[in-house]
């Protein structure tokens, strides 16, 4: 078993330690941060930085949901995001 470490900008001081599990990934959880307001929003800026900081820490990928724009997408990867969801990277598609 492993954990997907969730982080969003209202529950950052919620998040779930897994001592018994390794950590997968982390993801930028909600959009909050992300979704248009990343780019000339510092706080928002700041703490899409640090989701990718504690990526590089923990030597897990990192993805960003929410990605609306080229704009968004090519800050994520100045901030050093690994992975992005969202209409701006691709419309939703059906899986089945």
């Amino acid at each position: 078993m492993a954990c997907l470490l969730l982080v969003s900008p209202g529950a950052i001081s919620q998040i779930i330690q897994c001592p018994n599990y390794p950590i997968l990934r982390a993801k930028a959880h909600d959009g909050l941060a992300v979704r248009g307001s990343l780019v000339g929003n510092p706080f928002d800026r700041a703490m899409v930085d640090s989701i990718a900081k504690i990526g590089r820490v923990l030597g897990i990928p990192t993805i960003a949901e929410w990605v609306e724009n080229d704009e968004t997408l090519r800050e994520l990867a100045l901030l050093g995001i690994d992975y992005a969801q969202g209409y701006g990277v691709a419309n939703p598609r059906r899986v089945g």
